[in-house]
């Protein structure tokens, strides 16, 4: 079974692309022992279609053999704070027997944390088990047998997708025989120590010692379209921690979603994002495209943890200036957001800056500071601030999505 092969990559960002995923260049795998084939999928036969970029004509033969975690292939190093994407590989087995052949998938998160997902690939007793393992290593789940039968020559599909912004679902399926097992893991945002939502800082394809011909990758956005009305820019208070548990449902961004439900408004904000982080992402938001007649705004309010980690400075002050300017030259209305005020650190720095560049005249929203502020130095008013005295609580949402007119 020939099955088209689909990727991401990138050649810096092209805006006339409107509403394509970026082009993220994959470039080439780390070479394996046990890969025939280094460069895996390249821009030969590249098509875009939209929401789904397309390769064709090109596998890879993965080498039985007993595999561990350091074996493994990954893309170079691509950052997206995007929601709701799904990825999937295809391959045919080349041969079954019994010993500990398996493929596995993992997202990892902005702070080296991760779970990877795991179906065994072999005739054994554990063959068809899939397995959830945390980043120590640790098995967290397993589904014995869920696969149970796998014979040479049977087609495996594995999908990993981001469910929202606090789930992430792995699916194993055999298509030949029809069986199919599925698991899912939920993160919290009131955790803020160990338990986050991975914000993806990588793809890796994990090689167990499968002996399988690789025939097709699949990276899809998905429920997303072309020339978003709005798109919000920030860091962890901008994707919901500390907003409620462990749904979004009640974060500012998704507040302005449900006061807009004709307008496509998306969030793409991630844990520690910087200014660095935001403009190593345009190539991403050029990819969702502005209409000439209704320019996308777009929100950013990453900005207190180049504070709180020292980098806010000229470089980094440049670095904003130059990105903003790209998305206006390609018809994007950019709007520069206050710092959001903490109990822990001083983030009017950043809001005196913006208030006195020329570059962003007429341009900054002063309320995601004023709204939630105590009028008194720069903390918040106590009724709008989280336990860990930097995220904006769940009082706080309502008050911060009513800053933004869309």
């Amino acid at each position: 079974m020939q099955i088209s092969t689909h990727g991401i990559i990138s050649t810096g960002g092209i805006a006339g692309a409107s509403g394509f995923l970026p082009q993220t260049l994959i470039n080439n795998f780390i070479d394996s022992s046990n890969v025939l084939k280094g460069d895996v999928w390249n821009a030969s036969g590249y098509t875009n279609t939209g929401s789904t970029v397309t390769f064709g004509g090109s596998s890879a033969t993965i080498l039985g053999g007993i595999g561990d975690f350091s074996t493994y292939l990954e893309y170079d190093l691509w950052v997206t704070d995007r929601e709701n994407l799904k990825w999937i590989d295809t391959f045919t087995l080349t041969s079954v027997s019994a010993t500990t052949y398996g493929y596995g998938m993992r997202f990892q998160n902005a702070f080296n944390q991760f779970h990877t997902f795991v179906v065994t690939l072999d005739a054994g007793g554990s063959g068809g088990t899939i397995y959830v393992f945390d980043f120590s290593g640790a098995i967290v789940y397993q589904d014995i047998g869920a696969l149970a039968g796998m014979v040479a020559g049977n087609h495996i599909e594995c999908k990993l997708e981001i469910i929202g912004a606090t789930q992430v679902k792995f699916t194993a399926t055999n298509t030949d025989t029809s069986q199919t097992a599925n698991t899912s893991i939920y993160y919290s945002f009131n955790d803020t120590t160990g338990n986050l939502m991975p914000v993806v800082s990588k793809f890796r394809s994990h090689i167990f010692g499968a002996d399988m011909v690789w025939n097709s990758r699949t990276i899809e956005a998905v429920g997303e379209y072309t020339y978003p009305d709005a798109i919000f820019c920030f860091d962890s208070k901008g994707k919901g921690y500390n907003s409620t548990g462990g749904t979004t449902a009640n974060r500012f961004v998704d507040l302005v979603m449900d006061a807009n439900p004709t307008k496509k408004i998306y969030c793409n904000s991630g844990a520690n994002e910087t200014i660095a982080d935001f403009a190593s992402k345009l190539p991403e938001i050029l990819s969702y495209g502005s209409d000439p007649l209704r320019p996308t705004k777009i929100f950013f309010g990453a900005n207190s943890n180049d504070i709180r980690n020292g980098t806010f400075n000229t470089t980094n002050k440049n670095l904003l200036i130059s990105t903003f300017n790209t998305l206006v030259a390609s018809n994007f209305d950019v709007y520069i957001c206050h710092a959001i005020p903490e109990n822990t650190l001083d983030v009017t720095p950043f809001n005196t800056w913006a208030d006195s560049e020329p570059t962003f005249t007429g341009k900054v929203i002063t309320g995601t500071f004023t709204s939630v502020w105590s009028g008194s130095g720069y903390t918040p008013n106590p009724l709008y601030i989280s336990a860990d005295d930097i995220h904006p609580d769940v009082t706080a949402q309502p008050v911060l999505a009513s800053v933004f007119a869309i």
